[in-house]
């Protein structure tokens, strides 16, 4: 009987969880229609041209002398929405590819300053600054790589991935 109890309010608690997102989403949408076109266009706008830079980049991954135009259109997708998470941290990856890592690193501590990368795109966030670590450490830049992981735990202090890799790059320095 108390399993059967437990049961039926733990499926009402997510009946009720699942009802109160509902709501809030379809709220939250409703505003957003309500709001200006304008603001919607220039959301499109931003959506297409970071679409756009990301399509270019993968196709583009192997013509290191195309990679300066991803990085260009990745740059137009920041400037329509300078809160655009993924164009940061596309633009981290192909300076990467560049193997520009200064422009990297810079690129990712634009990245953590964006407000999307810090709450609605964290999970993005966090799993490409451990990717870009990861590229840093395996070409031996290990102080680079340190940098990226501390800009990703000033988001996420708690994120063991990160640590983990972070004290992996911090121990192939000092043996260096």
């Amino acid at each position: 009987m108390k399993n059967t109890f437990k049961k039926l309010l733990l499926t009402s608690s997510i009946i009720v969880l699942m009802h109160s997102t509902y709501s809030f989403a379809n709220n939250s949408a409703n505003a957003y229609r309500k709001n200006d076109g304008m603001v919607n266009a220039q959301h499109s706008e931003a959506e297409d041209a970071l679409n756009n830079a990301q399509e270019f980049l993968e196709k583009n991954l192997f013509n290191r002398n195309l990679l300066p135009k991803a990085i260009k259109k990745f740059d137009l997708a920041i400037q329509i929405n300078p809160d655009n998470c993924r164009a940061y941290l596309g633009k981290a990856n192909a300076y990467r590819m560049l193997a520009d890592y200064k422009d990297v690193v810079k690129s990712v501590q634009d990245a953590s300053s964006c407000e999307s990368c810090k709450t609605t795109d964290i999970a993005y966030y966090m799993n490409s600054a451990l990717s870009i670590g990861q590229g840093l450490y395996y070409v031996k830049k290990y102080t680079d790589a340190i940098e990226v992981y501390n800009l990703a735990l000033n988001v996420q202090p708690d994120n063991r991935d990160i640590l983990n890799a972070k004290n992996k790059a911090e121990q192939a320095k000092g043996s260096k």
